[in-house]
């Protein structure tokens, strides 16, 4: 089961890719607004904030980069 399985807003898009050791989502907001507050069954490491998080709030066009051992 995935870090995420819930409904995304519409324009939203999550990627995901995996090395040896660890899982990556690529979060993607492909409108032109800011999407709903995407919330997950665990905490994951914000690349671009540098801390952990358990939700993060795509702004318009934005793109959000989470890691998290496998």
């Amino acid at each position: 089961k995935g870090a995420y399985d819930g409904k995304l807003s519409e324009g939203v898009r999550i990627h995901k890719r995996e090395d040896g050791e660890e899982e990556y989502l690529f979060i993607q907001n492909y409108m032109d607004t800011p999407a709903e507050e995407i919330l997950f069954s665990e905490k994951l490491f914000d690349l671009e904030e540098g801390r952990m998080v358990d939700s993060v709030k795509p702004e318009a066009y934005d793109v959000k980069i989470l890691k998290k051992k496998k």
